[in-house]
């Protein structure tokens, strides 16, 4: 398994040094990390503001897309020579990339985004914009700008992530889970539990209780007060888009509690209806992370599973 792992608002006395012994401890290519520095705050909290989310985000989109070069064993893309050799005729032969600028190679990319954050002002913020798109390792106060203290508390948080990532990981692998559920539009309490008990806490009793309430076998549909989410079929996965400018979304698109969306379905989508089977007349709200709140007016809405309207 590969992992890009991002630092946000640590110390900028400290960030290049942990970054730097981050990198030597874990030399093996399997992680890249990135991070930039954060103003140094005397009680001991950091402040996510505008500057350093956007400097979170646009690093979490360089460790997966590869906007810089990366470690020897991660594809380094924008448009530059691939760095996977073939053998032809004896020799060494590098091909061009031909990813578009937010694509990249599935074999190449990090399976798994984290997040490492330390403790501050308008945590909710940083959060928000990475709309579950990382698994987040929050490090407390008591190792704010202290640089060894806080590459041993990572090191302690990573080496427990791995099965966490794996269990997730499956729990996603079908259509039906109610882990893929776009949370902005399935407003309902149990879910924002759900989701944040997937940072950690115990998400396979809450999933199981979602799928109890909400999904409607008869149906085949997830049914809330508002809406129905009819998870697509095999080959209608058409909720794919293309290439994105913004990092926030490029990074939802790809993955969920710090794991790559299963190849079967990336790009899929639901088919969302009214509950109570009318068309969409303008009076019901559903929220576009891209285009802001639309009020449609069709028979159903294709919406990804990161609250984009296709």
């Amino acid at each position: 398994m590969s992992y890009a792992v991002v630092l946000a608002g640590i110390s900028g006395r400290i960030i290049n040094n942990v970054l730097s012994e981050l990198r030597r401890i874990y030399s093996d290519g399997s992680y890249i990390f990135r991070g930039a520095g954060a103003t140094v705050n005397a009680d001991k909290q950091a402040n996510y503001d505008g500057t350093t989310i956007r400097d979170a985000l646009r690093l979490g989109a360089d460790a997966v897309f590869g906007r810089s070069e990366r470690p020897y064993s991660f594809c380094r893309g924008d448009h530059s020579h691939c760095k996977t050799t073939q053998p032809d005729n004896g020799r060494r032969t590098r091909f061009p990339c031909r990813a578009n600028y937010e694509e990249t190679c599935g074999l190449k990319k990090p399976q798994s985004l984290i997040l490492v954050y330390q403790e501050g002002y308008r945590e909710s913020a940083l959060l928000e914009k990475f709309h579950h798109s990382a698994f987040v390792i929050r490090l407390g106060s008591d190792v704010y700008d202290k640089r060894d203290r806080t590459v041993e508390r990572i090191r302690e948080f990573l080496s427990r992530v791995k099965p966490m990532l794996a269990s997730l990981r499956d729990a996603m692998s079908s259509r039906n889970s109610p882990l893929l559920l776009p949370p902005l539009n399935f407003r309902e309490p149990l879910i924002e539990a759900l989701f944040s008990a997937c940072q950690g806490g115990d998400w396979r009793r809450l999933a199981s209780r979602v799928r109890s309430e909400f999904w409607k076998r008869s149906e085949r549909a997830f049914v809330g007060a508002r809406l129905k989410f009819e998870p697509t079929e095999l080959g209608e996965d058409h909720g794919l888009v293309g290439p994105l400018d913004e990092p926030a979304l490029a990074l939802s698109r790809q993955y969920r509690f710090g794991c790559e969306y299963a190849v079967g379905l990336r790009g899929f989508h639901y088919d969302v209806r009214r509950s109570g089977g009318q068309n969409f007349d303008g009076s019901v709200e559903i929220v576009c992370r891209k285009r802001g709140a639309m009020h449609p007016k069709s028979a159903y809405v294709n919406l990804l599973v990161d609250d984009c309207i296709r």
